[in-house]
């Protein structure tokens, strides 16, 4: 008798699936992706300046909603449903000015470097008119099942070309 492989998964969690694009090309952004997060008192020290790594957490919360928001998928859905993941090779970030409590910070996404099977995004963040930290991340699209690259997939290259046209 065969084991399910699905009663060998803890906790429901299903496999990767083989690799496919998505559905459809996305064209239209209204206006550029832009996270925001209230920064609270418990993200920051004594100080009132945001603990350092809460940046980098905050840049890729980011840049995982620019996906939803550009591709219509998260990395969740990208994963599991379409078979393609997109694990960072790079994230560097620079600090420019203290991320303070009580106020909200806008963090601006924008795709810096588009390559055969890499991605990179910009990131900029913004408090109060005061430019506080950037950062760059890149990804490289692999298939989830193998980890092996994979090449943008054509519908899913269409629409951050779209954004990246429309970015400004």
């Amino acid at each position: 008798m065969q084991k399910n492989v699905q009663s060998t998964l803890k906790g429901g969690i299903r496999p990767p699936v083989p690799w496919r694009d998505i559905e459809y090309v996305r064209t239209a952004f209204p206006e550029p992706w832009i996270h925001d997060v209230v920064v609270g008192w418990g993200h920051c020290d004594p100080a009132q300046i945001v603990y350092t790594g809460n940046i980098p957490a905050w840049g890729i919360e980011a840049v995982e909603g620019w996906y939803r928001y550009c591709l219509g998928v998260d990395w969740s859905e990208m994963n599991l449903k379409y078979g393609v993941g997109t694990p960072f090779a790079a994230l560097g970030f620079d600090f420019k000015s203290p991320v303070r409590p009580g106020r909200i910070l806008q963090i601006h996404v924008d795709v810096a470097r588009i390559g055969k099977t890499s991605l990179s995004n910009r990131i900029t963040a913004i408090q109060e008119e005061r430019l506080c930290f950037t950062g760059q991340t890149t990804s490289v699209f692999v298939e989830s099942l193998t980890m092996t690259p994979l090449s943008i997939p054509p519908n899913i290259r269409r629409s951050i070309e779209a954004y990246q046209s429309q970015q400004g």
